[in-house]
């Protein structure tokens, strides 16, 4: 049985958030206080509305961050995008789509800051090289030098992902 979190820990951020849950009037909302305090309020609600909420919350700091990393990234590799979508994927940490967006997974905010580096690279090489192929790779070498470790830590990094975390 899942429980609600007491901390939330946004590892690529390294940021972490208290948790609170108040029993108060109305209907469930949720307040990010001053000094990374997160509150949610509210009369009698279920714990999978609390922790809708809660991803919900997530989401909007992922997108914030991962968007600003993406551009911040994109300043050395000079690719050319369309546009940033963040979502929850079911098998893979981002993509590059022949619409020409970029692709992350909102989960990505959980793990550790050189393992999210290493996926918005690759997708920025991504839009210079579509496969796999020995180009591909020497593009994503001159930007991130340990993308072997890397690729294989990705592997192994659902386990930075909290149990209570919705998929």
């Amino acid at each position: 049985m899942l429980t609600l979190p007491k901390k939330i820990y946004l590892r690529g951020m390294k940021r972490l958030w208290k948790v609170s849950y108040i029993q108060s009037a109305g209907k469930l909302i949720i307040i990010e206080h001053p000094y990374r305090e997160l509150a949610l309020y509210g009369k009698k609600y279920s714990k999978s509305a609390a922790l809708s909420l809660i991803a919900r919350w997530v989401r909007l700091k992922a997108q914030d961050f991962l968007i600003a990393l993406v551009k911040q990234q994109n300043r050395r590799v000079k690719a050319t995008y369309k546009k940033i979508i963040i979502r929850s994927h079911d098998s893979q940490w981002g993509s590059y789509l022949p619409s020409k967006n970029i692709s992350l997974d909102y989960k990505l905010i959980f793990l550790p800051p050189r393992l999210i580096k290493n996926v918005v690279l690759h997708e920025l090489c991504h839009t210079k090289y579509w496969t796999h192929a020995t180009k591909f790779w020497r593009e994503l070498a001159k930007f991130d030098k340990k993308y072997k470790k890397h690729d294989n830590e990705l592997n192994q990094a659902e386990e930075y992902i909290p149990p209570w975390v919705i998929f």
